[in-house]
């Protein structure tokens, strides 16, 4: 390679970022290098520091905190690395010369070619290191020109999709987010249309950035990120807890609890809670499980299954795997706690009449050893107990047609009326009946993800599933005591830009019990799942998370937000309720007056929290979490059975039941 360089042939594409021979996409990291794979010895690169340093001071660049040094410059998720001289310079948008940047890679690039060992490659990295590592993506601020022509006006969307449609499969996710480095440079909070690409290093991906950003309009920027998994990604022994929890083999499993085929080393996946159908002829009612398809069936492929008569797959909760390393747990702490027993044992009846001290503290410790083993016992046959749960009913992973249906401003009657109330002293009631007279907005979606199985529950005995309370939680999200999802709702999924009415702050029950909390997107993902132009793979839209902007410097002690979801949730329900707020959001939705919940007899009736959707995928490190809006799972459940869901119930039906109830009680009186 030739160790004199022109500037047009260094690598500029990131405006922090500047280097020969062409740098790798992000997400990069520094890896240390061998010092007998170290293409400049020690000696030599004393001199060529002192050199970087002469020629970064005459381009008059910043130095960042960071020495120069040789490093592999290797993509987190992927298999390519290169030694690299790298330098640590600071970034400052509008101040930076990209120009300068490049003139100094040129001179630094020959002084490395004269200090390395002849024949080894080395290549030249000018990076602000700070601003690399904590350039992340999040919620994007308002861009409301990129939302008008996305899906509509002039289409940005689908003249993208145009550019791929006679290539194989370059990216697994495409959708608008945020992008922002942390610290004192938040002011680069930007948005970007992202593409979590398979192979991030593809050329081809040269030709289509030129032609995607000749789509946008220049504020727009574009984001290529190799990605870190398949979109479907179970959990594994690594993400589970190092102490037992035995809260987890509880039965009836709570919402949320971490599930998997029986006895099988399948990755473990969630499920999301409990959903209850009725026969319309006989009324007879039947409660299922909820997950996704891909957990249940251990299965990432285009799918439809109906449990023969009889027959099924039998899934357990927790996870086999977790089970087996709970027992392997139990197994070694008992055997050390007999031990310990045996031995004060041993110790008593050795010195209890020489040194009744020493024997004392020997009971003593047997005071605590002992119920201590009876507690191990009691959790290993617990552990190595029949864990099964139900089998696997139905399930769908594919997609189907969905239509989005956008209401207007509807119109209002209100009806006055005065009574004496039980609950109220004398007073006039309000009683507002709703009635629409504008049209509604549709749009179908030719192919929407469908990821879902039924359990057939076998654990229940006679708990009602309304009687499964979730995770009690007094932080952010509030979840009082003995709470329940009795509703669900996507009505203000669908114009997310409503002033009036909008779901955007959401939650989400993990395996561990604790809730994360996350931003539906204004943007719907286009995923890819499996090889296009291969059977079973198809391209298909899905509702997005993201989660606010990690503004802590590397230096700071406080971590960031927690991620939304992880490998394993998959199968989880999404949850919102009235009066979430979080980064800058919140919800606004439909509510009861105090005066008709005190009528109702029913405090905080419609603030209770409600399911929006089911999870079934997340993009690993880029910390985005994919959904199924609740309607088109009830729409599914229903297919599946024959039966009409009536638990949880619509909650905008069930808000209008109420009123009507009211209306009813009060025209009585």
């Amino acid at each position: 390679m030739d160790q004199n360089i022109q500037v047009d042939a260094v690598d500029t594409r990131w405006p922090y970022r500047a280097g020969y021979p062409r740098l790798l996409r992000p997400s990069v990291t520094c890896e240390p290098i061998d010092k007998e794979a170290n293409p400049i010895h020690e000696a030599q690169f004393e001199a060529l520091q002192s050199r970087i340093n002469t020629i970064i001071d005459h381009y008059n660049i910043p130095r960042g905190p960071h020495s120069p040094e040789v490093v592999y410059r290797a993509q987190r998720w992927g298999s390519f690395m290169l030694p690299r001289v790298i330098v640590d310079c600071i970034y400052e948008k509008g101040k930076s010369d990209s120009k300068m940047w490049a003139k100094a890679v040129t001179e630094i690039y020959t002084a490395a070619k004269q200090a390395a060992e002849e024949g080894k490659e080395i290549g030249v990295e000018l990076c602000d290191r700070r601003f690399a590592d904590t350039s992340h993506i999040c919620t994007p601020p308002d861009s409301g020109r990129l939302k008008a022509n996305w899906e509509e006006g002039l289409g940005y969307r689908h003249q993208i999709l145009q550019l791929f449609e006679n290539l194989p499969t370059m990216f697994q996710v495409m959708i608008p987010v945020g992008r922002c480095a942390a610290g004192w440079r938040e002011y680069e909070w930007t948005t970007v249309v992202l593409f979590e690409a398979m192979n991030a290093e593809d050329v081809v991906w040269d030709f289509l950035e030129e032609r995607v950003r000749s789509i946008l309009p220049g504020s727009i920027d574009i984001e290529i990120r190799q990605r870190a998994a398949p979109l479907f990604c179970g959990g594994d022994l690594g993400a589970i807890a190092d102490e037992v929890n035995l809260a987890q083999y509880a039965r009836p499993p709570r919402a949320g609890c971490e599930i998997s085929q029986q006895n099988d080393n399948t990755k473990a996946g969630t499920m999301g809670g409990y959903v209850i159908t009725e026969n319309t002829d006989t009324k007879e009612r039947t409660t299922f499980g909820v997950t996704n398809a891909h957990v249940a069936l251990a299965n990432y492929k285009e799918t439809s299954f109906d449990a023969p008569a009889g027959e099924g797959i039998s899934i357990q909760s927790p996870g086999a795997k977790k089970v087996k390393k709970s027992e392997k747990k139990f197994l070694k702490y008992l055997a050390e706690t007999e031990e310990r027993i045996e031995t004060q044992h041993e110790i008593i009846e050795a010195v209890q009449e020489s040194d009744p001290n020493v024997s004392q503290l020997s009971k003593n410790a047997l005071s605590i050893d002992e119920p201590k083993l009876v507690a191990l016992k009691e959790g290993l046959q617990l552990v190595q107990s029949n864990l099964s749960i139900g089998t696997v009913h139905s399930a769908k992973l594919g997609y189907r047609d969905y239509t989005i249906t956008s209401p207007t401003s509807p119109t209002s009657t209100t009806t006055t009326l005065s009574t004496t109330s039980p609950v109220l002293p004398t007073s006039t009631i309000i009683i507002t009946t709703t009635t629409t007279t504008n049209t509604t907005i549709t749009r179908q979606i030719e192919k929407f993800l469908m990821d879902l199985a039924l359990i057939k529950m076998d654990c229940l005995t006679d708990t009602r599933a309304e009687e499964i309370y979730l995770q009690e939680n007094a932080d952010n999200p509030p979840i009082p005591k003995n709470t329940t999802c009795n509703f669900w709702g996507v009505d203000s999924l669908v114009n997310p830009q409503d002033a009036e009415k909008h779901i955007k702050v959401v939650s989400r029950l993990s395996r561990s019990g604790s809730y994360t909390m996350g931003i539906v997107s204004d943007f719907r993902a286009v995923t890819v799942v499996g090889e296009k132009g291969l059977p079973g793979s198809w391209e298909v839209e899905s509702w997005a998370i993201t989660c606010p902007r990690r503004l802590h410097s590397l230096d700071d002690d406080e971590p960031g937000p927690w991620p939304f979801a992880s490998p394993g949730d998959s199968g989880s329900f999404i949850i919102a309720a009235a009066g979430w707020e979080y980064d800058g959001h919140d919800n606004k939705i439909t509510m009861l007056s105090m005066r008709q919940e005190a009528l109702l007899g029913r405090n905080n009736y419609s603030s209770q929290p409600f399911i929006v959707g089911l999870l079934f995928a997340t993009s690993h490190d880029l910390d985005i979490t994919y959904f199924i809006p609740f309607d088109a799972v009830k729409s599914e459940i229903e297919s599946m059975t024959g039966e009409k869901l009536v638990w949880p119930q619509k909650r905008s039906e069930a808000l209008q039941e109420v009123e009507e109830r009211l209306l009813s009680w009060l025209k009585a009186k």
